[in-house]
């Protein structure tokens, strides 16, 4: 083997080398990425469970009949 062979193979070696740690970097970043995805859903649940909704009256809402504030008849 010529040493020009030698010096490729080493600088491809190299480059190979390059190429698996920065895809280790992309799945370190990747897994950060999930992390906070799933912080944020934990958020998005846990503001979700406070969240109580309530309503003014009991039953079905409708088309409005009476607002507030509306006297049952008024002389004409």
């Amino acid at each position: 083997m010529s040493k020009k062979d030698l010096d490729d193979a080493i600088g491809q070696e190299e480059s190979n080398h390059a190429a698996v740690l920065e895809a280790q970097a992309g799945v370190v970043a990747a897994q950060a990425a999930e992390g906070v995805a799933k912080s944020a859903v934990d958020k998005a649940q846990l503001d979700f469970d406070f969240t109580k909704l309530t309503s003014p009256v009991a039953g079905i809402a409708g088309i409005a009949k009476a607002q507030i504030g509306t006297c049952g008849s008024w002389p004409a």
